[in-house]
């Protein structure tokens, strides 16, 4: 899919404003500076495509229900939806006709991609790209999660799997006995205890109970008798309001009687009445204007008079009259051109004469017509001579000058020594340059020596465990691998954090064996509660007793050592006896105690449970203690090599580190040493070639300092150069001096030969004339200046007789088609005075034409009378029609009867209204009763003794309150006894119970929300996982060219390799065998790499889906040109599979677009600043 063209209609600080994508072109650069509205049109893209949001800030120049937006989406197999978007809650989607379009014909467009994955795959910004780096640095390179965060736009993806296990482990987690659904577990069991400590007690409180039930039933007694009479009251009270109204019903109801034979008429008859009387009025007065209008229209008709035939020839008069000003012209023109003409005669004769031709035929004038050709090369011959004579005067006068140049020039090369080449000085100069100030280096090399001395003195006496030179310490064989150490430090820390996990879990079992002993003793204060065992215990008692018995019927004899056992002295009978009583006792009290026996056994059950786990714990713990006494011993053996008595791993961590920092010390400075040994040496060297040089030229220096020694070489360099310059540039002068020397020679030759030439053309073409070969130049243009004036003269002569004749030829056809009219209206027919004939016969026509258009009108004014007074008559018998009805309707004859009758009806349907409203506040005063029902009960009531009724019912509800008072007070006292006796002992186990259900709610709430927590992680792990399985190879292999192009071959490459935790993590290549981490990448390359990413899952996602515009916006802020370039070649190859939209605001990347290809390849809008 791409998009054609957008139109913001009204958007932003927009209107009417259209961008056309070329459809012949995939890549569309925009540029504007800023405030140009680029990030309007960036989101007018999103809005477009999936609607405006709720609210939106580019509503400030258009208002809401305005904001518009028209565009072209166009598919890959050629099919077009054109459609407009506007704001709204339904129907935004419109067609070229403004009818509602189906948003789902925009997502099958869309592919199905929602807003959101649109922005996250499909656009891309700096901060976007910046994040995307980012996110691939806390992945630490993990190829599923860097291959599925590129491929969805989702740049917090790390964050994302970060916050689902933060909140999973905030809900739940084993041995966790802080997180939300362990906390809710321990105190739904503490509110367990809670509830079973307060079960309410069996009381007696039977005789309240009844005592409250009396009274209970007393009290309800007395509000029915209450609830009776105030029903009655509410009866006497209706019966009071609505009396009167039944009253004045029935007053109304006889009145209404008595006009039933008023006919009922239409509502508006009224109104029908005096309509059609105005009517009948209005036509009567209409008729008899018109009738008026009509004769005095016809009276007009007769005055107007048309001379005869004038209208016929109307085109002709007005023919005539529109030329009768070219015609006055004409004959106002005629004798000033004949006086030109004599004029022109006279001027020619004269100027013959002032030539020596004196004659009457001016036609001799054409001898002297001379053709241009040759005017021109006299005149230019003319102007030539003089510019030839100074040339060659010029000439001559430059040839003298040069040759006395040339001789003071070399009078003074001969003072001027002669040098060799430079060449070795130079040398010697710049080799020494090169290596820059080597004195000033030298004292820094010598200070930095100095300081590292220190520095390492210091280091080493700050050294813990260590008490020595610093090559007594270099000698030390120490174990310097960090990671070795590191590893140290983790078994370390795993094995101190499993003794005190341990340690913990032990405290907690102890405290819980406690709190278990705590809770048997509460039990067993309440009442005596035998355990199970106890039961087993007396049973069997009870069972070696029976045993003895039963031998003694069986043999006779007893078993005399079982029965001691047994009895202990005591007859068997009673010994039998209170076993059997004591097995039952127990067993009764286990069944009447059974929950508490459940509870205590229980209680048992945990502490036996909980001295089992101390006994594995205390176990494991030995063990762990074993571990860390190997580590210990394993850690002492490690430094043991080095003779150093080792602290903890991450103070010997730290130790390494000065150590290190003391061997890198060392190391710069036998680098520092070195580098001061060389220099010195190279000083020496060029000492020596700078003093070996300078002798040579004869200057000889006594200084050690090199820097002085190279400024005297600068100084001699400079002095010689000058000299050198100085004789070279006098040998050059000699050699210019000579080349224009046989440059004047040769000027002096041409002027000469010039003029030569110049003297045989004028002969020639002087001698085509009647003047004489010694004439002047200036004279010959003189004489050409006369003969051109009097050619002139004669052709404006010939000219004018033209014109005199045409002049002629015009007036006479004027004047003939004048007398060739038919009319009376003139007779002033004068020879050049046709004019005012013309005149007159025109005035006459536009009278004629006034005339007949009256006429014309009059006729139509007629006609328009007599329709009118036709209309009028209509409307007449239309009136008298419908008032004859109204009449009929009413019953009567006469105008006056039927007005009458109209105000009776009024009055009829007055009462009518009236009862009515009587009728409807029946009903309302009624409490839902109906009138017949209202009216019954008012003849069913004595109306004499209504008020009497009233007032003695009211005087028992009183009285009946007073009583219902004065008991509710004694009841409620009973009552809150009752209450209190009733619920007071359960109250604790009611709020316990209450809290425990909200506990419940809370455990299933946050068990519902850990789920979920759980299984989105698990799903959105396992998607990413699909998508690395699916995507890996073709995605990381065009992921690897192109990072290889972007950094500019800084890396040959990507691969992939697996961590320590056996997890598949992007790797760069570098050299072709250097593995660099993402980690290890500069920020600029982990852009890069995202870039790289990100356009090959594109490429990837449009070679088997319908392709998306990709929009991209100053994606290329931080880099440079040159990468800048190398990223709008991919771009614009990937413009062959996708539409790209590339927006910016810095010109440079117009610039570097040009670079890298023509304009045929891309398509450039460039936008206006706007102001709002």
């Amino acid at each position: 899919m791409k998009i054609n063209y957008l139109n913001l209609q009204a958007f932003g600080h927009f209107t009417d404003y259209h961008l056309f994508f070329d459809e012949n072109k995939n890549f569309h650069l925009i540029y504007g500076p800023n405030e140009a509205g680029k990030s309007t049109i960036l989101r007018s893209i999103s809005n477009y495509l999936y609607g405006f949001p709720r609210q939106t800030a580019d509503a400030f120049l258009h208002s809401n229900a305005k904001l518009r937006i028209e565009g072209e989406l166009q598919r890959a197999n050629g099919e077009k939806l054109q459609f407009a978007r506007r704001k709204g809650q339904k129907n935004t989607v419109l067609d070229e006709n403004n009818n509602p379009l189906d948003e789902k014909m925009v997502a099958a467009f869309l592919n199905g991609i929602t807003e959101q994955q649109f922005t996250n795959m499909f656009a891309l910004d700096h901060v976007r790209l910046r994040e995307g780096g980012e996110t691939l640095l806390q992945s630490d390179g993990n190829v599923a999660q860097s291959l599925f965060s590129a491929a969805s736009g989702i740049n917090v993806l790390r964050n994302v799997l970060e916050e689902l296990e933060t909140k999973t482990s905030s809900l739940y987690g084993k041995n966790k006995s802080k997180t939300a659904i362990n906390s809710a577990l321990r105190e739904e069991k503490d509110l367990t205890k809670n509830i079973t400590e307060n079960q309410l007690k069996i009381q007696d409180w039977k005789e309240l109970e009844r005592k409250f039930l009396d009274g209970k039933k007393e009290i309800e007694k007395l509000k029915e008798d209450i609830k009776q009479l105030t029903k009655e009251e509410s009866k006497l009270k209706r019966l009071k309001q609505t009396l009167p109204k039944i009253a004045l019903r029935k007053e109304m109801l006889e009145k209404y009687a008595e006009l039933s034979d008023i006919p009922d008429l239409p509502e508006r008859m009224e109104e029908l009445r005096k309509e059609n009387l105005q009517k009948l009025e209005a036509a009567k007065a209409a008729k008899k204007n018109a009738e008026e209008e009509l004769q005095m229209k016809e009276r007009e008709l007769q005055s107007i008079f048309i001379p005869e035939g004038i209208l016929d020839q109307k085109f002709l008069i007005e023919s005539l009259y529109r030329d009768s000003s070219s015609y006055q012209k004409d004959v106002k023109q005629l004798p000033i051109q004949e006086g030109k003409y004599r004029q022109l005669e006279q001027t020619i004769l004269s100027m013959l004469k002032e030539l020596g031709r004196e004659t009457d035929n001016i036609h001799i004038v054409e001898q002297y017509r001379i053709h241009a050709e040759l005017k021109k090369t006299i005149r230019d011959l003319a102007e030539q001579k003089p510019l030839l004579e100074s040339n060659e005067k010029n000439a001559q006068e430059e040839l003298e000058a040069l040759e006395k140049e040339l001789t003071k020039t070399q009078t003074v090369l001969q003072y001027l020594q002669d040098i060799g080449n430079l060449g070795s000085l130079e040398t010697a100069i710049d080799k020494v340059k090169a290596e820059g100030n080597l004195d000033r280096v030298q004292k820094e090399l010598q200070e930095q020596l100095r300081q590292c001395e220190n520095q390492l003195a210091n280091l080493i006496r700050n050294l813990p465990l260590f008490d020595g030179s610093s090559e007594e310490l270099l000698q030390l064989k120490v174990p310097n691998l960090k990671e070795t150490v590191k590893k140290f430090q983790k078994q370390y820390e795993e094995i101190r954090y499993e003794m005190g996990m341990l340690r913990q879990k032990i405290t907690e079992e102890t405290e819980a064996i406690e709190t278990y002993e705590k809770r048997i003793r509460e039990l067993e204060s309440l009442t005596d509660i035998p355990t199970l065992s106890e039961l087993e215990g007396a049973r069997t008692h009870r069972e070696a007793g029976w045993i003895v018995i039963r031998q003694k019927l069986n043999s006779g004899e007893y078993n005399q050592t079982a029965l001691e056992q047994f009895s202990k002295g005591t007859p068997i009978d009673m010994a039998f006896e209170k076993s059997m009583r004591k097995a039952d006792d127990i067993a009764d009290k286990l069944r009447t105690e059974a929950e508490k026996v459940g509870e205590k056994n229980k209680l048992l059950a945990d502490i036996e449970a909980s001295k089992n786990k101390i006994y594995m714990l205390t176990s494991n713990l030995d063990v762990e203690k074993k571990k860390m006494d190997d580590w210990n011993k394993q850690w002492i053996a490690h430094w043991q090599p080095a003779h150093i008595q080792p602290l903890t791993p991450e103070e010997m961590l730290e130790w390494l580190e000065q150590y290190n920092a003391i061997l890198d010390l060392n190391h710069k400075k036998q680098i520092t040493s070195m580098q001061l040994k060389e220099l010195n040496d190279k000083k020496a060297m060029f000492i020596a070639l700078l003093e070996k040089t300078l002798t040579a030229f004869g200057t000889t220096v006594e200084t050690s300092s090199l820097e002085e020694l190279l400024g005297v070489a600068e100084q001699t360099r400079r002095r010689l150069t000058e000299e050198k310059n100085k004789r070279d540039n006098v040998q050059e002068t000699l050699k210019i001096i000579a080349e224009k020397l046989d440059h004047a020679n040769d000027k002096k030759k041409r002027a000469t030969l010039s003029l030569n030439n110049w003297q045989a053309n004028w002969q020639k073409s002087i001698e085509k004339l009647s003047i004489s070969m010694d004439a002047s130049p200036n004279v010959v243009k003189e004489l050409l200046e006369t003969f051109e004036a009097c050619v002139d003269q004669y052709d404006e002569l010939k000219q004018t007789e033209k014109v005199i004749n045409a002049i002629k030829e015009r007036i006479a056809a004027f004047e003939i088609s004048v007398k060739s009219i038919h009319q009376t209206i003139t007779t002033n027919l004068v020879p050049y005075s046709m004019d005012l004939a013309v005149m007159e016969m025109y005035d006459a026509l536009q009278k004629a034409i006034l005339a007949n258009e009256k006429q014309i009108n009059l006729n139509n004014q007629i006609a328009q009378a007599k329709e009118k007074i036709k209309t009028a008559e209509v409307q007449l018998s239309d009136a008298m029609k419908v008032l004859e009805q109204l009449l009929t309707q009413a019953g009567c004859d006469s105008i006056e009867e039927l007005e009458k009758i109209e105000s009776a009806f009024k009055q009829k349907c007055d009462i009518q209204e009236k009862i009515q409203q009587i009728e409807e506040q029946l009903i309302e005063l009624g409490n839902g009763r109906m009138l017949e029902e209202l009216l019954e009960e008012a003849n069913l009531a004595n109306k004499d003794t209504l008020e009497m009724e009233l007032q003695e019912i009211q005087q028992q509800l009183k009285e009946l309150d007073q009583t219902r008072s004065e008991m509710e007070q004694a009841h409620g006292v009973v009552k809150n006894e009752y209450m209190v006796k009733i619920e007071g002992a359960n109250f604790e186990s009611v709020k316990a119970a209450e809290e425990k259900q909200s506990k419940l709610a809370a455990i299933a709430n946050y068990t519902e929300e850990y789920i979920t927590y759980k299984l989105a992680s698990i799903l959105l792990q396992k998607g990413i996982e699909f998508y690395r399985e699916s995507n890996q190879s073709p995605i990381l292999s065009r992921a690897s060219e192109i990072f290889q192009r972007l950094t500019l071959g800084s890396f040959d490459g990507l691969t992939v390799e697996y961590d320590k935790k056996d997890q598949p993590v992007i790797m760069g290549v570098r050299n072709q065998s250097e593995r660099v981490e993402v980690s290890g990448m500069s920020d600029g390359s982990t852009d890069q790499l995202y870039l790289a990413l990100r356009i090959a899952s594109i490429e990837n996602y449009v070679r088997e889906n319908e392709p998306i515009p990709f929009i991209v916006d100053d994606i290329l802020v931080h880099f440079d040109d040159v990468r800048s370039k190398e990223t709008l070649k991919i771009l614009l190859e990937l413009s062959n599979q996708t539409q790209i939209i590339f927006f910016t605001h810095h010109y440079r990347i117009l610039e570097l677009m040009r670079g890298i290809s023509t304009e045929t390849a891309y398509q450039l809008t460039e936008l206006n600043t706007v102001t709002v």
